[in-house]
């Protein structure tokens, strides 16, 4: 069963974190298990970012996680951040189609779904950012973006729809 971990962090000093990041992919070439990791930044909230990594199993994610270089990394990582990053530890239930779609498109129905994922579960544990405590501008903003996340899904690939209910 694949295995797919959310790093979000807050930060003022990204360059350098890509910087120490580069540093540890170098280091870990031929050793880490991850088969993929994409870098996001958060449009509605400033200097906050989203690591999404993907691995084969669990297992592959702590091997990974018990590198040498991960810790030093880790530690690099947290000061680095305006705060400690908060883990998100998804085991992947069900993948659909998304073999018959090119990589970048994969990768972008990931990413809409889990944004949604993610925006649903800040909702539901912090009730200070439910759409109705939010400011005019930003509830507006979310709005416009959960209408492209939708239209991008449905573009994407149709079989996603049923997640969104």
């Amino acid at each position: 069963m694949g295995f797919i971990q959310m790093i979000e962090y807050k930060t003022t000093r990204i360059d350098e974190l890509n910087v120490a990041l580069d540093a540890w992919l170098e280091k870990t070439k031929g050793k880490r298990a991850a088969t993929r990791g994409t870098q996001t930044r958060d449009r509605d909230a400033e200097n906050t970012y989203v690591q999404i990594v993907e691995f084969p199993t669990y297992e592959d994610a702590m091997a990974n996680s018990n590198l040498a270089e991960t810790g030093e990394f880790a530690a690099q990582l947290a000061s680095l951040c305006d705060g400690p990053p908060s883990f998100r530890n998804l085991d992947v239930l069900r993948e659909e189609g998304t073999e018959l779609l090119p990589d970048a498109d994969k990768q972008r129905a990931l990413l809409v779904e889990l944004t949604r994922i993610e925006r649903s579960n800040r909702q539901q544990h912090c009730p200070s950012l439910r759409d109705e405590d939010e400011p005019e501008q930003q509830h507006h903003r979310r709005d416009e973006q959960d209408a492209l996340n939708e239209q991008q899904r449905e573009q994407l690939h149709p079989s996603l729809e049923h997640h969104a209910e």
